[in-house]
């Protein structure tokens, strides 16, 4: 039997084997794997593979080097459980990989605990109710989350991955065929890492939910209420639903100024009449009307600032029309993108659960899917939330702190770092 040493602890329903750290030699199914996008989830499972000594030297990314810049697009909060998963899939210690992402300001990305609260505008601003702590205990350790750019974490890993000697591609391609044209193998397997479509493929059912979003860099004040190391969880009830934001301690190598970054964000189903810069403008203003509630306030909001209206898959698990096709992308985002964890998480897991299930000779479709139905359900939780407020505002607003932790059944998604 090969040894595996699997993440410590785990959020996700794995496989026995894999839970188990143990399965046979590498008995892949596919003699080639052509990786389409350059995303988290793509490079965490091009790492994978590329270790491995039944495709080492037969994996490929078909898209180019990320490049990084200030603005800050995806998310920006990395659970620390998903430091185990990226060291998994590269081979290498979890505790050097952070000191790689963040150097000498590793400690100031650090949450230690988080708070909640409920917030109202007045005419003076926002107003927020108590900020309690919900989430951790404020020490040092364990620590449960980073804030970083999701640009510079791609382009660290996708470093790390060259090193590994995968070779990327100056475009992404198009098409599934397209993408199989540049798999030297006989059975080449393509995974799908980008949000894009191919298309010679069916097309997916169209959306009918989207999640608009603005998020930006923030420095705190020295009188800010909210404690360094603590970030926060806001909610704000509008229009028939909830605004909702988070605020964690961030570092960004191209933004040194910023030691925060908030978002908000908003489940929205458009109809007649719907603009989607209308739907983003609210986002914009709360999450810095907020965020000055909180201490903190904007860094060149103009050049960090990142907004986005994506959308929300079906419920239900991903299928795939062909064998040779992983649609790694649309798995992870776990139907509902932003909500409950960070993608860097679910990308991290799905990636390295597809490289797993691969080398193992194994579907990685059903294998990827039930990896994340932890995090579909509690996606769909609070999207519900967020779409139902009702009596939910009084009761978080006065309540808050002990309905998150009763709510919180999922300790393993906040685990730290193993």
């Amino acid at each position: 039997m090969g040894a595996l040493t699997p993440p410590a602890g785990r959020d996700a329903p794995l496989p026995a084997w894999l839970a188990a750290g143990e399965r046979p030699a590498d008995r892949p199914r596919f003699d080639t794997v052509v990786v389409r996008g350059n995303g988290v989830g793509a490079l965490v499972c091009a790492a994978r593979l590329a270790r491995s000594e039944s495709l080492r030297g037969r994996v490929r990314v078909a898209a180019p080097l990320p490049t990084e810049s200030r603005r800050l697009v995806n998310g920006c909060t990395l659970r620390a459980r998903s430091l185990d998963y990226y060291a998994g899939a590269l081979g290498c210690d979890a505790d050097v990989l952070t000191d790689a992402l963040f150097g000498e300001r590793r400690r100031v990305a650090e949450t230690w605990a988080q708070r909640f609260s409920v917030a109202r505008e007045e005419a003076s601003g926002f107003r927020l109710g108590p900020l309690p702590v919900w989430m951790g205990e404020g020490a040092r350790e364990p620590v449960l989350a980073y804030g970083l750019r999701n640009g510079h974490l791609t382009a660290r890993l996708a470093e790390r991955v060259q090193a590994l000697g995968v070779a990327f591609d100056d475009d992404l391609p198009e098409t599934l065929e397209a993408c199989l044209a540049r798999a030297p193998g006989k059975t080449p397997l393509v995974v799908n890492g980008s949000h894009l479509p191919v298309g010679d493929l069916p097309k997916p059912p169209a959306p009918d939910r989207f999640v608009v979003a603005s998020q930006l860099a923030l420095r705190r004040r020295d009188d800010a209420p909210l404690p360094a190391h603590h970030s926060a969880f806001v909610m704000r009830r509008r229009e028939g639903g909830f605004d909702t934001g988070v605020f964690y301690p961030f570092v960004d190598p191209l933004t040194p100024a910023a030691d925060f970054y908030g978002i908000f964000f908003r489940i929205v189903r458009p109809g007649e009449g719907f603009v989607k810069a209308d739907a983003i403008a609210p986002m914009r203003h709360t999450v810095e009307g907020v965020g000055h509630a909180l201490g903190l306030e904007p860094v060149d909001a103009e050049e960090t600032r990142g907004e986005a209206m994506v959308p929300c898959l079906p419920w239900s698990d991903v299928t795939t029309p062909r064998a040779d096709w992983l649609d790694l992308h649309r798995t992870y985002s776990a139907c509902t993108p932003i909500i409950t964890g960070d993608g860097m998480t679910r990308a991290g897991l799905a990636g390295w659960v597809a490289a797993e299930a691969v080398l193992a000779g194994e579907d990685p479709v059903p294998v990827t899917n039930r990896s994340l139905r932890i995090w579909r359900r509690a996606n769909r939780g609070l999207a519900w939330v967020m779409t139902h407020p009702g009596l939910l505002e009084g009761l978080l607003r006065r309540f808050g702190g002990p309905i998150m932790k009763r709510a919180n059944g999922l300790p393993d998604m906040w685990a730290p770092v193993g």
